[in-house]
């Protein structure tokens, strides 16, 4: 009873985080009433995030159209491969793990696990700044973007792992997350795709503005070949 009231007592999206990363917090804070709360800091936090990283991606061409550009489409980016994966993970693990998720958790986590890479992003992009705005290395600068939201990515899918592990927990057994790996590298390679659907998140000074460019080929086949 405490532990619950001091849950609700304290900022939603702190006790969410908390616990996410402690399992026995995890069930309490889904069983409080604060869950249109704590959802809706998550992806506010998640959209500012996005959009402060496109407006770093538009440092490169260092124009406004571009800045704003990018600005929307980075959270369009994270709300679009949220869409199009989020549904395969929920019935996966419904049918497959003897303690799924629930549709209210399931969101929850989903919606933290945005909030963590839009962060990651902004912490990782900040002393790259610099280096972004006064580069003419335009495949430079593709890769340094690239290795940038890979990171966050990451990053996000270790704490979506292992929120999903301490949520559906039961006493001392933890809940599998065997079938999760599939799902994080659906969550990247749709996430990858869709970001090159939506490019230039640079823009290119010598091409000057243009809001999508047209469709064909791949993120992997531009940054390897």
């Amino acid at each position: 009873m405490e532990a619950t009231t001091e849950i609700q007592e304290r900022p939603t999206l702190f006790a969410l985080f908390d616990g996410l990363r402690e399992r026995h917090r995890i069930q309490e804070l889904l069983d409080t009433l604060e869950f249109r709360r704590a959802l809706t800091q998550c992806l506010v936090l998640a959209l500012g995030g996005a959009a402060l990283f496109g407006l770093w991606t538009g440092l490169y061409a260092l124009t406004l159209p571009q800045l704003l550009a990018s600005a929307i489409k980075a959270p369009l980016l994270l709300l679009g491969t949220t869409a199009i994966c989020f549904p395969s993970f929920f019935v996966v693990q419904y049918v497959m793990s003897p303690r799924a998720l629930s549709l209210r958790a399931a969101a929850l986590l989903q919606a933290s696990t945005l909030a963590i890479i839009a962060v990651s992003w902004v912490v990782v992009a900040l002393p790259c700044s610099l280096f972004l705005a006064n580069s003419s290395n335009y495949q430079g600068a593709k890769v340094l973007v690239t290795l940038v939201a890979g990171f966050g990515g990451l990053i996000g899918m270790g704490w979506f792992a292992r929120g999903y592990r301490s949520a559906s927990s039961s006493g001392e057994q933890a809940g599998s997350i065997r079938f999760l790996i599939p799902y994080m590298v659906l969550f990247g390679t749709v996430g990858a795709q869709l970001a090159w659907c939506l490019r230039p998140f640079l823009g290119s000074p010598s091409q000057g503005f243009s809001l999508f460019r047209p469709l064909g080929g791949n993120l992997f086949e531009n940054l390897l070949f």
